[in-house]
């Protein structure tokens, strides 16, 4: 299987100082997924946690918003092309739902 740029990312997803390894790439099938690496146990394997779209028609970028409350960590969030259009989707951190917001274009 043959996959487009990664975009490596660094995020805290605990609040408590640990932090893990964020990636998202697109597949040779258009899904662009998502996998993480526990920071904290660098023995320990990558896994795999979501497919964003399946429409995706380039590579994809992804990030944390800030905390919540200050306290709780932020969503991740994903940009990626879908055909034309920019397509902007969030995971959230604590119940790991994705959902994509409206395509303003």
């Amino acid at each position: 299987m043959q996959a487009a740029r990664p975009l490596l990312f660094k995020v805290c997803i605990t609040g408590f100082g640990d932090s893990n390894l964020e990636v998202v790439f697109q597949e040779s099938d258009s899904n662009l997924v998502h996998w993480s690496h526990n920071n904290s146990d660098l023995s320990s394997p990558w896994i795999f946690q979501a497919i964003f779209s399946n429409k995706a028609t380039g590579p994809g970028s992804i990030k944390q918003t800030g905390y919540h409350n200050g306290q709780v960590p932020g969503n991740l969030e994903v940009y990626v092309l879908e055909g034309n259009n920019l397509q902007h989707y969030y995971r959230g951190i604590l119940n790991n739902i994705i959902e994509a917001c409206k395509n303003s274009g």
